[in-house]
């Protein structure tokens, strides 16, 4: 019984520490993308470094999608809930980009 105990007590922290990894991630990345974006004139964020005329546009369109796919969760909750930015989506050859909600 008490082997049971101690196996679900190092199962708690690693997963603890893997959840608050991922929020923070996340909002590193928000803030700062958010931040960024606001110095070119974009209300939100995307998952990419401004400027982005270095890169090929699905290079940083595969990116934010990517980042999109795996924070969607906590935008949700984040964008919803507590404000936060909108994520928008580069739309190539126009500015800004288009917004979504």
């Amino acid at each position: 019984m008490a082997d049971k105990k101690k196996g679900k007590r190092s199962i708690i922290k690693p997963v603890f520490f893997l959840v608050f990894a991922y929020i923070c991630i996340y909002f590193a990345i928000s803030r700062v993308a958010q931040y960024h974006t606001k110095q070119h004139g974009v209300d939100g964020f995307i998952y990419f470094p401004l400027p982005t005329e270095n890169y090929p546009p699905a290079t940083v369109a595969a990116c934010n999608q990517v980042g999109f796919f795996l924070f969607y969760p906590i935008y949700l909750v984040d964008n919803r809930y507590l404000g936060g930015p909108s994520w928008v989506e580069p739309v190539w050859g126009a500015a800004p980009p288009r917004k979504h909600a």
